[in-house]
């Protein structure tokens, strides 16, 4: 039980919620621990959309651009 374990949320009578997570962590043997990196392509095409649609300026996308690309 204590594995499986789901986060506690409880809110108090001054209207705060409380949020408990759990301690441990079960990794199931056989799979991967590390996530994968995500492909440069796509995070490229990603953030041209966004500063298309306007949610990043020019240099915003270009300080990710190079983040992504491993230049800065």
């Amino acid at each position: 039980m204590a594995a499986q374990q789901a986060a506690q949320v409880s809110q108090s009578a001054s209207g705060e919620t409380t949020v408990t997570l759990p301690t441990t962590v079960s990794i199931t043997p056989g799979l991967p621990t590390a996530m994968p990196m995500p492909d440069p392509v796509d995070l490229l095409a990603r953030l041209a959309d966004l500063r298309d649609r306007g949610a990043l300026t020019p240099e915003e996308f270009e300080a990710q651009k190079k983040r992504i690309l491993g230049e800065s």
